[in-house]
């Protein structure tokens, strides 16, 4: 995989991909810690999550992953094995410790001359394009403290997939001056704007959504696509190829039959 950098002087931000695996969600450390909710999101992470962050084409970055403290033996060993890509940061807290801990973490892994930080919001079950990263950095301007968010994305239902477009979503990055700084999670992403300004980034789908059942919210928005476009996935964000279920297929037709009679 070729690594691609912006063209800017070296060291002078770093970037972080910030994550909450199964922590502080509002739910309760059983819930979090329920083997079978567990399994699932691991699924989804190694289905969605982690190879459209691993085959980021622009490399320079750090991806913090927290984890309960409590979260059972199986699943710590589970973790281990992401161990092995360098990008990768997994933290063991509580929730009560959670910006202390992010604090100390990306202190200890930035140089003495850097005077910017990057974060970058990203659920365990969710999926970047391959760019992602690199067009972040690419927008990078000195900028005291600036939000930049990719408008147009995907949603992936069992009924098929869906483009959408959100103005302060969950994959919102915060570049500010490291002096004092607050992380992307200063705040809820949808309430972002009040805090500071934001930088509407036009481009083809840059995140995927998946929507399977278990989500915060499961309101699907957005125009159907073709079932074809699931080919997009893997070329984009580094997924393994998917085919449409009959239901998908199905679905499509009947939508495109309904706008055909409505004309």
């Amino acid at each position: 995989m070729s690594i691609e950098k912006p063209d800017i002087k070296e060291n002078v931000f770093a970037h972080f991909i910030l994550t909450r695996f199964n922590i502080d969600q509002g739910a309760s450390s059983v819930l979090r810690n329920d083997p079978t909710w567990l399994r699932h999101r691991f699924s989804l992470f190694s289905q969605y999550c982690f190879p459209s962050v691993v085959a980021q084409s622009c490399q320079n970055f750090k991806w913090i992953i927290l984890f309960d403290i409590d979260t059972p033996l199986f699943f710590k060993n589970k973790v281990a094995r992401y161990f092995r890509w360098q990008n990768l940061i997994p933290l063991f807290i509580r929730g009560r410790e959670i910006m202390t801990e992010v604090r100390k973490i990306i202190l200890k892994n930035i140089e003495g001359n850097t005077k910017y930080l990057i974060t970058t919001r990203l659920d365990n079950d969710d999926a970047i394009f391959r760019n992602y990263i690199f067009d972040i950095q690419k927008n990078f301007k000195c900028q005291e403290f600036h939000f930049l968010n990719f408008v147009n994305g995907y949603l992936l239902t069992k009924h098929g997939l869906y483009r959408n477009q959100d103005m302060s979503n969950p994959y919102i990055s915060l570049i500010e001056k490291l002096d004092g700084f607050k992380t992307v999670w200063c705040g809820e992403h949808n309430k972002l704007s009040v805090m500071g300004p934001v930088k509407q980034i036009v481009c083809e789908p840059a995140w995927l959504t998946i929507i399977h059942g278990r989500n915060i919210s499961n309101k699907v928005e957005g125009v159907l696509q073709p079932p074809a476009k699931l080919r997009d996935l893997y070329d984009r964000f580094a997924i393994k190829k998917l085919k449409p279920s009959i239901i998908y297929s199905s679905f499509y037709l009947l939508k495109q039959i309904s706008e055909l009679l409505q004309k």
